[in-house]
């Protein structure tokens, strides 16, 4: 997709707000266009506010017509708030109705959804200072005790282990947790946790079962600045501790990871990760590997997006190919437009081209339209991983995608060869739930329950909890009536902890083969009996590194046999989206390659073996799949790939859009979502955003997400505050031209002085001057540059030795070194007085310089090594910082080019207009007083 049909796509469709007299938002007009001969389509989202500004309903392109006349059932959501501006009642189309109790600090007392036969309710006790204690569910006339949370009140050495109002243990329905140690900021340093020897049914706490004998201890080690230095797992079983693994972190004074290394259960040591760079905005530049593989991230130079992915085994020799390339493309508005992986040889089948290029394509409100690639034979609508062993068996691929005005998916067209099928979605007229055909659109409410969860799909039967949290899944069942199902567990955060698998091995006995899974600190620990007998075990260790990969390390143990376990390392390369797309092994070797389509699934999977296949569990946006349902587990919620939605609505109501089920905005190429939450979000933003269980049922009725991410209370008050502050910002603004203008008249006069007299050792009349502005800003440059001293010279027979900047940072030998290059402008200093590094700073070539110095040394490099030693708080004198990484240099700045210095012009003429204004001033102030 070329920048003249997205010009031609993208012409006069803009985005249009309406804003009442107060700030508020009443409508958002998106012109939506297909294809570039279509007429573009007013889509017009309406809100509606009450007295005191608080939302009182909103209502998306589908259903803003009927929601004119305000008529009920036409609304994506109804609120009512209190006093206090705080939703008590809310209705939605997709979540259902929720009703809520507040406390006069904000924290619920009685909440419930869907009053009526469906009614969910749930009750939370507190203390004194308003801390959890209990929370309780109400199911009819049974009230079942789901959480407890107990505090260091009274705990001997709490003040020693920092534990002083914290919160030292919380029971749930899969165990219990205890946190024994914090440091001085309350993080957490030491927590154990104990399951309860029942995993295939939710426990109730007014009667908790056994718990197990083994209990789980994780420690961590914390620097100063917050950064996990070492980490560690153990298992406390039979009064003895066995440690599991240690890794070990080092970070570089930005806090950034640069090293890490595991121990395993049998004391073996391994590399994760050797040495990371970064750039300076904080992104990764490159990686090696714990097996010596060595990723590289090129990044473009203004807007920072992902452009280059390459993978490269070790080795000396300067020929050698990497195993992967992916190269990204992208349209102005940021959305990913091509992806190339030079990394994989054309092939040719069937008398066409198959090669590994992407090709995505958009409408105007830029949601996916159509995708081009290249997939396993016979694959597109099959939900089971094809394994390919050769080359003749791929096929190039064109998905098209169409939606409705909500953004509800109404249609997927694949093409294949002679592999095409289309796929149609029946949308609910009531909202925005939706189902494959052959189901209507009037029969799609009934698959749904009154909360908007998915009951059914696919032969799977879901069922869930009073939290709303899926908790088992029973697939088709036979003519005896038992059925393959599977059990799910989650922690005090809403995250899954324990999964247990169960199927019939046996047809005549009804033996089942069960799978116990146990997910902590980072590991998957997989136990598995045949009919009641312990079979073996084995458990994975994931971690991820600096960019984008991560590591496995499996290790497998065989029942009643003491020795220690071999461990093998699996090293996960990911792509931009976050998906593994390539296994390494220790050696470097492929073990799996996998591609997938923008929606999820696999569109072609390759292994070396099948076993080794079998232990890859991380997928699609590095997310676990489970083998029964199909479901990716993001954390908060389930995707359903097959059909590229949410099977649940968003916990945090319309935080992320109107449509609670859509996934990324319909625009899963450019952005990924990392915990079931919102689009685009990292994992950083997605910890602040978890909600906890205590309140995940009911979270639009105790969080205020009503409103919509622009109608922010921040956002208005900042909005106002710039109005405000206009006038004076224009008067800063005026004083510092005022300052400048005579720092540069000064520094004029100092320079004609010089002429005069000559400049430095060596200097002489024929020296040639450059005249550098303390703050200069040229017509084409963004950028900002502060320099302490004002002159620099230099001779152009003895241009390299004779330079001299007066006042500026010496070198460790409280001497000056510059260099000078007639087709580049650099200059040579000292990074930190007493020092002996020398850095670099310049190009306008932006080349690699010749010089020994520099020669070692690319613009980027320069730039990023220039900021992070320069800019910001890390300088130590009592200089100005040199910032050269805010914009491009040309030969318009003064800083690069003598010759085309305008600085002393523009001094005089600000200096003129100063004296202007001081002369408007002195003449208003004397007819003032003459007046009077």
């Amino acid at each position: 997709m070329n920048l003249s049909e997205i010009g031609e796509l993208c012409a006069d469709t803009p985005r249009m707000t309406v804003f009442d007299p107060r700030g508020l938002t009443v409508r958002t007009v998106d012109f939506n266009r297909k294809i570039s001969t279509d007429i573009p389509e007013a889509l017009i989202t309406r809100y509606q506010y009450g007295e005191r500004g608080e939302m009182q309903m909103c209502a998306d392109p589908r259903f803003s017509v009927s929601a004119q006349g305000n008529e009920p059932g036409y609304q994506n959501l109804v609120s009512a708030t209190d006093l206090l501006h705080r939703p008590v009642n809310q209705v939605s189309i997709d979540s259902g109705e929720s009703l809520s109790l507040l406390h006069a600090d904000g924290q619920p007392e009685w909440t419930t959804g869907n009053p009526g036969e469906e009614a969910v309710s749930q009750r939370f006790t507190y203390d004194r200072i308003g801390r959890l204690l209990s929370q309780h569910s109400l199911n009819g006339t049974e009230e079942i005790l789901l959480q407890t949370r107990r505090y260091s009140d009274g705990v001997d050495n709490a003040e020693e282990y920092n534990c002083r109002g914290q919160c030292t243990e919380i029971q749930n329905s899969a165990g219990t947790e205890t946190f024994t140690e914090f440091d001085i900021s309350g993080k957490n340093k030491t927590f154990s946790r104990r399951f309860w020897s029942v995993r295939d049914r939710s426990a109730d706490l007014n009667h908790p079962p056994e718990a197990e004998m083994r209990m789980w201890i994780h420690r961590n080690d914390l620097s100063a600045s917050g950064n996990v230095r070492q980490l560690s797992l153990s298992c406390h079983e039979s009064g003895q501790e066995r440690a599991v693994y240690t890794r070990r972190n080092g970070y570089n004074r930005r806090g950034q990871l640069i090293s890490s290394h595991l121990t395993d259960e049998g004391g073996n040591l391994h590399a994760l990760l050797i040495s990371a760079d970064y750039h300076a905005n904080g992104a990764c530049q490159q990686e090696m590997l714990g097996n010596g593989v060595t990723r590289y991230y090129a990044q473009e130079h203004f807007t920072k997006r992902l452009l280059r992915i390459s993978t490269w085994r070790p080795g000396g020799n300067k020929k050698r190919y990497p195993i992967q390339d992916i190269s990204y493309q992208y349209d102005p508005a940021g959305n990913v437009t091509e992806r190339y992986d030079l990394g994989r040889e054309d092939q040719y089948f069937d008398n066409l081209r198959i090669t590994a290029h992407n090709q995505y394509h958009y409408d105007s409100c830029y949601r996916l339209r159509r995708a081009e690639g290249r997939e396993a034979l016979n694959c597109g609508k099959s939900t089971i991983t094809p394994l390919i062993s050769g080359s003749q068996q791929l096929v190039n691929y064109q998905r098209w995608y169409n939606y409705d005005n909500a953004g509800n998916m109404t249609q997927l067209r694949h093409s294949a060869g002679h592999n095409n099928w289309t796929q149609v979605f029946s949308v609910s007229p009531e909202s925005n739930r939706s189902l494959p055909q052959p189901v209507s659109p009037y029969e799609v409410e009934r698959f749904f329950d009154s909360f908007g969860n998915l009951k059914e799909s696919n032969g799977v039967h879901f069922t869930r909890d009073s939290q709303q949290q899926l908790v088992r899944a029973d697939g088709a069942r036979r003519a005896n009536g038992a059925s393959d199902y599977e059990f799910y567990q989650y922690d005090s955060s809403g995250q899954r902890c324990s999964k247990l698998s169960s199927r019939i091995a046996d047809g005549i006995t009804q033996a089942r083969r069960r799978e116990t899974v146990t997910y902590i600190s980072g590991m998957r620990l997989c136990e598995y009996d045949y009919d009641g007998k312990p079979q073996g075990s084995h458990y994975s260790l994931s971690f991820p590194l600096a960019g984008h990969s991560a590591v496995v390390c499996l290790s497998e143990r065989e029942p009643e046999k003491k020795e220690m376990p071999l461990s093998l390392m699996r090293y996960n390369c990911l792509d931009a989206q976050g998906s593994v797309a390539l296994e390494l092994s220790a050696e470097g070797d492929i073990i799996t390659q996998e591609e997938y389509y923008p929606f999820g699934g696999t569109s072609l999977f390759s292994s070396r073996s099948e076993s080794e296949a079998d232990y890859k569990y991380h997928r699609y946006s590095n997310k676990e799949r489970d083998n029964l349902t199909g479901l990716y587990d993001y954390g908060f919620r389930y995707y359903a790939p097959w059909l590229c939605r949410w099977v649940s609505p968003d916990p945090l109501g319309i935080a992320d859009g109107m449509n609670a089920y859509c996934m990324v905005r319909n625009n899963p190429v450019t952005y990924r979502d990392t915990a079931g939450l919102m689009a685009g979000a990292e994992e950083f933003e997605m910890r602040e955003l978890q909600i906890p269980s205590t309140q995940r049922s009911m979270a639009p009725a105790v969080y205020n997400t009503s409103h919509p991410l622009q109608q922010s209370r921040g956002e208005q008050l900042r909005a106002i505050s710039r109005v405000l502050t206009r006038p004076l910002a224009a008067v800063a603004r005026g004083i510092a031209r005022i300052g400048r203008a005579i720092r540069s008249v000064i520094s004029g006069l100092r320079s004609a002085l010089q002429r005069f007299r000559g400049t430095g050792d060596g200097a002489d009349e024929q020296g040639m001057q450059l005249l550098l502005p303390m703050e200069t800003e040229s017509e084409d440059f963004s950028g900002r540059v502060r320099i302490t001293e004002s002159v620099l010279t230099y001779s152009p027979e003895n241009n390299e030795e004779d330079l001299a900047w007066d006042g500026f940072l010496p070198d460790s030998d409280g001497e000056q070194e510059y260099l000078w290059d007639e087709s580049d402008f650099a200059i040579d200093y000292g990074s930190e007085a007493g020092t002996d590094e020398i850095f670099g700073i310049g190009g306008l070539d932006k080349n690699n310089y010749e010089d020994d110095q520099l020669s070692d040394y690319s613009w980027d490099d320069i730039s990023l090594r220039s900021e992070s030693d320069f800019g910001g708080d890390n300088v130590n004198y009592p200089y100005e910082a040199f910032n050269i990484t805010e914009g491009p240099y040309d030969d318009t700045t003064p800083l690069l080019n003598g010759s085309n210095n305008r600085a002393t012009p523009a001094a005089i003429s600000s200096l003129v207009l100063s004296a202007s204004i001081f002369s408007l001033l002195w003449w208003y102030q004397s007819q003032h007083t003459y007046r009077r």
